[in-house]
């Protein structure tokens, strides 16, 4: 396996943690070293106030739990378009 496609599939294993929501603790005692290189990576993304493809759907997911944050958006628009819906996952 090439380190490109090594990356490509570490990247991939990454976002889904993320999509999926899998818990950290569990994540933890199953598979620690994924844990810690997950830990790892989030931590470099905050550190150098980067986000992810994840990191934008969970943002704007949770930003939209906020009741003020719906409220000014839906004051603003009456409907929001969701493009890609078939790729439905918890987030």
């Amino acid at each position: 396996m090439s380190k490109t496609s090594l990356i490509e599939r570490l990247v991939d294993t990454l976002n889904i943690i993320k999509m999926e929501c899998i818990d950290l603790n569990v994540l933890r005692q199953r598979h620690p070293e994924i844990a810690r290189v997950f830990c790892l990576y989030n931590a470099f993304l905050t550190d150098n106030n980067l986000v992810d493809y994840s990191d934008l759907i969970s943002k704007a997911s949770s930003l939209l739990e906020s009741e003020e944050a719906r409220h000014k958006v839906f004051e603003k628009y009456r409907c929001i378009f969701v493009d890609e819906y078939q790729d439905v996952d918890p987030l």
